[in-house]
């Protein structure tokens, strides 16, 4: 069923991938925090084209609003800044980026941008940014890099100080997004809000929106029939696969 679903709801297809789900704990008490599934350079996206794509559609613009809700404990927006920082881009005109979660503990752990990261997850993010990674980050003094699996690292300031981050729900958060020539990373969540909900967002999206904006999901949203929701509400979908603009 949701095989037929992924197929056919979209034109495009990308090879499948697994997250990871991470759970996190106080690192004092070791008291459990949250469950959150996320990871550098998710593989439902193509980064390397979603980047190209972003860039070359804004090139005339001098100021893009780029905004990521849902976005977790920051991984997917710390990808995002150093697609776009690695290609050399006027941080003035996509910066800041503003990070938005539901859940104050993930903006907790974004805000200090310390993360276990693993070795897999540090060749795709290579792949992208197409430099060390140490670019960008630091690796903590107390994680040796020989670690087998992962190790441990830092936003570094002049990197991190480009990201906020804070508590928002975008159910109530869309009527705050700008109109006009914003990127909104709305991903992987549309399922949580169920058909009905969802659909009610998309046209509130799609009506305060314009075509200068960009629309960005994920394959979990795919795979439960929502690129047709957005599609109905008025979005269109563009030649890079999860990415949609309004009509």
């Amino acid at each position: 069923m949701i095989i037929n679903q992924i197929n056919n709801s979209c034109q495009f297809k990308t090879n499948t991938f697994k997250a990871y789900n991470k759970s996190v704990y106080d690192k004092v008490t070791n008291r459990f925090l949250y469950d959150t599934t996320t990871c550098f350079a998710r593989r439902d996206l193509d980064w390397n084209k979603l980047t190209d794509f972003l860039i070359n559609k804004y090139k005339n613009v001098s100021k893009v609003n780029t905004i990521i809700h849902a976005c977790s404990d920051g991984e997917e927006l710390y990808t995002f800044a150093a697609a776009l920082l690695s290609r050399g881009i006027n941080t003035d005109k996509f910066f800041p980026i503003i990070g938005k979660d539901i859940n104050k503990d993930n903006i907790k752990i974004a805000q200090n941008s310390i993360y276990e990261i693993s070795n897999k997850e540090i060749e795709q993010l290579e792949n992208i940014i197409k430099t060390s990674y140490r670019n960008y980050f630091d690796i903590l003094p107390d994680t040796s890099f020989n670690s087998k699996d992962t190790v441990k690292i830092k936003g570094k300031d002049t990197f991190s100080k480009l990201l906020k981050f804070e508590q928002g729900d975008i159910t109530e958060d869309y009527r705050s997004i700008p109109s006009e020539n914003t990127i909104l990373f709305l991903r992987n969540v549309w399922p949580y809000l169920g058909t009905k909900n969802g659909y009610k967002l998309s046209t509130k999206l799609a009506y305060q929106l314009k075509p200068s904006s960009t629309l960005v999901i994920g394959m979990y949203d795919r795979a439960w029939n929502f690129c047709k929701i957005l599609k109905d509400a008025g979005f269109k979908e563009t030649e890079v696969p999860y990415v949609f603009e309004p009509q």
